[in-house]
């Protein structure tokens, strides 16, 4: 990985994509954990339904190891910096069928707010 090509994506666009980063047991795993807290089995997928935990990972215990996960972390540090820190804005989907990403913020109206005045430092979330 080109830790400056990555850096430079992640500060361009938001957002990037690492394959690999978990096991395929582990993806299998989280899979099905995700498919029993829907209260779904594979073989009853429905692609029109869906189905989302607010703050899902910070509720259920089955998904505490991925906050703290190694390889995750020190990916992150490898890309971000040793100061890297969780923010409890995360949620489980199912079939999320929203097409656009946003910026999560206490300030609720774009551009107004604390956590948009990036004078002093880039709000990086």
């Amino acid at each position: 990985m080109n830790q400056r090509s990555v850096v430079d994506q992640l500060n361009t666009v938001g957002f990037i994509v690492v394959r690999n980063v978990l096991s395929s047991d582990e993806v299998r795993q989280y899979r099905l954990n995700l498919l029993k807290r829907a209260g779904l089995q594979e073989s009853t997928i429905d692609p029109k339904v869906t189905w989302l935990l607010a703050d899902g990972p910070n509720k259920c215990p089955e998904w505490w190891p991925l906050i703290t996960h190694d390889r995750i972390l020190n990916l992150m540090r490898e890309i971000i910096g040793s100061e890297i820190r969780y923010l409890r804005t995360s949620d489980l989907h199912l079939n999320n069928v929203r097409r656009i990403w946003h910026r999560d913020s206490p300030s609720r109206q774009f551009g107004i707010g604390s956590d948009f005045d990036e004078s002093q430092e880039k709000y990086h979330v």
